[in-house]
């Protein structure tokens, strides 16, 4: 006989509901839809549900009790045992049922989650196809009107190209007023250098003939010596009475017959004639000085300023390298250079901390914790030196730099002082500095002049990375102009989506462009 409670692993004295738990355990343990192919599991599982279908039911736990006392003790009469095997066949056929019913039903939820995973997939087929051809049509649709807004420009180009023709304009370009006094100054170059080699051809004649400038001035003086002695002479005439006695200029002239008169008059027109040739050359030769003397200096000028144009790039792309080089150190947090002097980082660290001492937010708070760590360090002689070395920066290095900054500043002050605005250039040292000790709004000025070519030279490079350093500091119009660079593609890898999500957040800051405010 069966012992269901062992079945069960409760005892006799078990409640309904502690019957009801180990059931619910053992079930979901030896389960045919858990343990499939295991023969061994399913009879248990069987066993255990015949015997929860016995010791459930009151009543047939009262008889099954009492049998399995009988059993026990061994006094279980003939009857007794017929009629619990009557009990447990017609339980056993009552628990066959109910668990050909459970695996029916697992075998038909099988199916629906089958079913429902097919219509699923179906779905996600069809949605992807849907997504797929509309991705599609709208690729399509944005092709389209990117080819129509290329011909409108293309066309638009076309008719201005047009218009410029028939206006005889010069198209300036976007150019800077430095280059644009360069383009002035080589125009003006290119004329006088003809008119130059024009006149240098005839001096070059002249100082074939005449053995150059001072012989030909000396010769000049002789012929104008000689001319004057033959006016006197014609004047004079010729004469028979006592040279003794000097005769009058009318009596000299009604002395001559009208022969002599008329080769007078001829030759005094020719002497006149000789004298303004004479002065039209001596004119000539002292204008070909001066112009010689121009283009000289014109050349030098020229020379001067292609060099000084050509150190200026290689020293802007010289400084962006050094604040890359800085940015990551200490040097860097004071917005410095790592060859600044005592006297620059000190500077910088007062701006910096008038700048964020008087702030509480937790941002201004913590950068004002960082810049006071990094002024400690680098305002001490000895840490100092054991930090340079430490990022190698020998002080050899940083002698050498700080020469060739002095060397650069002297050459940038002659450039300024020969040129116009010096004005402009005090603005643009002060809005350097202030950029450099991370003022976010002189940040931003310096990058639209870089941007925009504006009294410098134009440099998309320069001018992303300065709206970079503002964007950081979440400067709004820095972030608006940051999102034109990348829409552009200017100075930075063209990103449609990047430009215009920057756009959008400067927008949403509150920013609005000059020209929409106009």
């Amino acid at each position: 006989m069966k012992n269901y409670y062992r079945i069960l692993n409760v005892g006799q004295d078990a409640t309904a509901e502690d019957i009801k738990r180990s059931y619910r355990t053992l079930a979901k343990r030896y389960h045919p839809d858990v343990n499939k192919g295991d023969r061994a599991a399913t009879r248990r599982f069987d066993d255990i549900h015949e015997a929860y279908m016995i010791l459930s039911d009151a009543d047939a736990r009262a008889a099954y009790d009492e049998k399995l006392t009988k059993a026990t003790t061994t006094r279980i009469t003939a009857n007794d045992l017929n009629d619990i095997d009557s009990i447990i066949a017609r339980r056993t056929r009552e628990n066959e049922a109910q668990v050909e019913q459970i695996r029916f039903r697992a075998q038909v939820q099988a199916q629906a989650q089958a079913q429902v995973q097919a219509q699923i997939k179906q779905l996600r087929d069809q949605i992807y196809k849907q997504g797929y051809e509309q991705g599609k049509k709208a690729g399509y649709a944005s092709a389209e009107k990117d080819i129509m807004r290329i011909n409108d420009d293309m066309k638009k180009l076309l008719a201005d190209n047009e218009k410029f023709k028939k206006q005889n304009a010069t198209y300036a370009g976007d150019w800077s007023e430095l280059e644009q006094e360069l383009f002035d100054r080589d125009r003006e170059l290119a004329r006088k250098n003809e008119r130059i080699e024009e006149l240098e051809t005839q001096l070059s004649w002249m100082r074939t003939a005449s053995g150059g400038n001072d012989a030909l001035f000396r010769q000049l003086d002789l012929t104008r010596g000689r001319a004057q002695e033959l006016r006197e002479n014609a004047v004079g005439g010729e004469s028979d009475s006592d040279p003794q006695v000097s005769p009058s200029p009318a009596a000299m002239l009604a002395s001559l017959s009208p022969e002599q008169q008329d080769k007078r008059n001829r030759m005094c027109e020719q002497i006149d004639a000789l004298n303004k040739q004479l002065d039209a050359l001596a004119t000539e030769l002292e204008r070909l000085n001066e112009e010689s003397e121009q283009k000289l200096e014109l050349g030098e000028t020229r020379h001067f300023l292609t060099s000084m144009e050509n150190r200026a790039e290689a020293w802007a792309q010289k400084s962006a390298a050094d604040r890359r080089l800085a940015k990551s150190t200490l040097y860097g947090t004071l917005g410095v250079l790592i060859w600044a002097t005592d006297e620059e980082i000190t500077d910088e660290y007062q701006k910096l901390k008038a700048l964020y001492g008087g702030q509480k937010d937790a941002d201004s708070v913590a950068r004002l914790q960082k810049i006071q760590s990094a002024y400690d360090i680098l305002s001490n002689p000895q840490k100092r030196k054991r930090y340079n070395e430490s990022i190698g920066c020998p002080q050899e290095r940083i002698e050498t730099e700080r020469r060739l900054i002095r060397e650069n500043e002297a050459a940038q002050q002659q450039y300024r002082s020969r040129l116009a605005g010096k004005e402009f250039w005090g603005y643009f040292d002060e809005l350097s500095s202030l950029a450099l000790a991370g003022d976010a709004e002189s940040q931003n000025a310096l990058g639209e002049l870089y941007y925009k070519g504006q009294s410098v030279e134009r440099d998309f490079t320069q001018a992303v990375y300065w709206f970079r350093e503002a964007f950081e500091q979440k400067h709004p119009a820095a972030i608006y102009n940051l999102g034109t660079c990348y829409l552009n593609g200017e100075g930075i890898g063209k990103n449609k989506n990047i430009g215009l999500g920057l756009i959008r957040q400067a927008t949403n800051l509150g920013y609005t462009p000059p020209e929409s405010k106009e």
